[in-house]
């Protein structure tokens, strides 16, 4: 049955950027996507979704879910949906990290010939980018209590260009100002 289930699971994820773990009685899979590839600028805020699926064949307890971001690109905000779950400890991320975390469900076993979403979490974050222009990676991980170690997506790549600089400055013309007289005003940007 297990077996069955790993075939299951490459054959569904074969279009999709998907890595997958076993262990224990249960199996879960994390994929993170990207609303937008960039490339970015410094002050863009960037959406990402992170989905951690039980594929089965038994339920997945203590799941937690966690995204390593570079230093300089921070987490925001986020919102969470899943089918076929309970959150049975309420962790979430703290505004301003590059390390969010949210946990714990219990994903519920899938059932026989069900969408392999039908037990899922998914959280989609907003994150703030400071950083300087390169190239960037975000992974995403879950862990559960019967899973053999950590699960990690796929990296999501992505480009942050320079912002623009601008430099502004003002010049006034010399001089006292009486009533009815004009000043000129010099600004370069």
């Amino acid at each position: 049955r297990l077996a069955s289930a790993a075939i299951a699971l490459l054959v569904a994820g074969a279009a999709l950027p998907v890595l997958a773990a076993c262990g224990g009685n249960g199996q879960i899979s994390v994929k993170l996507t990207s609303a937008s590839q960039g490339p970015f600028t410094p002050a863009d805020k960037p959406q990402f979704t992170i989905t951690v699926t039980n594929n089965g064949p038994s339920d997945a307890p203590g799941v937690e879910v966690r995204v390593d971001l570079p230093n300089t690109i921070h987490y925001r905000t986020s919102s969470i949906t899943g089918f076929g779950n309970a959150r049975t400890q309420v962790v979430d991320a703290r505004e301003g990290t590059s390390q969010p975390a949210w946990g714990f469900w219990n994903l519920a076993a899938p059932t026989s010939g069900s969408d392999l979403c039908q037990s899922c979490v998914a959280i989609t974050f907003t994150a703030d980018v400071a950083a300087p222009p390169g190239g960037y990676s975000i992974t995403a991980h879950a862990q559960g209590d019967n899973t053999a170690g950590e699960v990690s997506s796929q990296a999501v790549n992505f480009t942050v260009n320079g912002a623009p600089k601008l430099d502004v400055s003002a010049r006034v013309q010399a001089g006292t100002l009486f009533g009815n007289s004009s000043a000129t005003y010099q600004v370069t940007i």
